[in-house]
């Protein structure tokens, strides 16, 4: 299991809708980070982060110790990569603030950094419960046009659904049924779905 689905799976992350800081508990934060590898390429982005979570894993036990970013050269019991976004985005719909990435991650082995050092952004402790991979298009349009139509399913396994449509054949009713059993758990974001502009988010909750 890489280290994205590890956080994923543990911490069972805190998103409310709409948010409110003092209802969530421990989340994973953004955390800028800049890699100097042994092969002497530098990489800068952004990581997601819950001290709870790698204290945990330190050894198969809670430590106080693990210092950010430093324990990335004291390879950690469960982490073998760092699982670094190089292309993150701050989205105003459906929420102002989600993050959303416009290409997926990069595995960098432990054993291939030489250095680690903190690299700031505006981006840096900003909430990252999960971060969807979507178009750069589609980006564009959750920073800057409301939806013509919206729509959040709750599930039972610790996820929230959101649907946005930018698509006139596509409303609020048909958005509806998407939120529901059992296509809530049937219907993915795909190509059909980019092509129509209709738009599925996963978030996390606790």
């Amino acid at each position: 299991m890489n280290i994205c689905n590890l956080i994923t799976a543990t911490c069972l992350l805190v998103l409310l809708f709409p948010l409110d800081s003092n209802a969530i508990g421990p989340i994973s934060e953004l955390r800028g980070i800049k890699l100097q590898l042994l092969s002497g390429e530098v990489l800068t982005g952004h990581m997601r982060y819950d001290d709870a979570v790698y204290e945990y894993y330190y050894n198969g036990e809670t430590v106080t110790d693990v210092v950010f970013p430093e324990m990335h050269l004291d390879p950690i019991e469960g982490f073998e990569v760092v699982c670094l976004y190089e292309e993150l985005h701050s989205i105003v719909y459906p929420v102002n603030g989600f993050i959303v990435a416009s290409r997926e991650p990069r595995l960098i082995p432990y054993d291939s950094i030489q250095t680690v050092d903190i690299w700031l952004d505006s981006l840096e402790r900003q909430r990252a419960t999960n971060i969807p991979v979507l178009s750069p298009g589609i980006i564009e349009l959750l920073k800057n046009e409301p939806p013509l139509a919206y729509r959040i399913g709750e599930t039972e396994h610790f996820f929230v659904v959101y649907w946005l449509s930018y698509s006139s054949r596509v409303g609020d009713e048909e958005l509806e049924i998407l939120c529901s059993e059992p296509w809530i758990w049937l219907v993915e974001m795909g190509e059909i779905m980019e092509q129509w502009k209709v738009i599925r988010l996963e978030y996390y909750w606790d």
